[in-house]
């Protein structure tokens, strides 16, 4: 019922406190900034996490998991082209970093979704 969603949102809000104490105390961080970005859109806040997702990027310039994040949040928030530039370089990350099945789910979701 709306009680248990109201505390998975209470445990998203939490998280997110969490996730921007361990940013705080260690800004270059990646793994810190992804995980941010998961409580935030848990949350509610896709500007947010899209701004987290893009910090642990900068960090990591070839993290996969975080433009694949990056890419969900941005089609719920309707950047498509972004969406896809999005998931172009999670697919390429996964493949050079030996997850070619990781890569294969990206491309179907895509295709799936009618991006491509």
């Amino acid at each position: 019922g709306s009680r248990g969603g109201a505390v998975v949102l209470a445990g998203a809000f939490l998280a997110v406190a969490a996730y921007q104490q361990v940013t705080d105390i260690a800004p270059n961080f990646a793994k810190g900034f992804y995980n941010l970005g998961i409580a935030l859109k848990a949350s509610g806040q896709l500007q947010q996490a899209i701004g987290a997702y893009d910090r642990a990027i900068s960090i990591d310039p070839e993290y996969a998991d975080a433009y694949q994040n990056l890419g969900v949040a941005l089609i719920h928030s309707g950047q498509i082209q972004q969406a896809i530039a999005a998931f172009t370089s999670a697919i390429k990350y996964h493949e050079q970093q030996n997850n070619p099945a990781r890569a294969q789910v990206i491309r179907d979701g895509i295709r799936d979704l009618g991006l491509i």
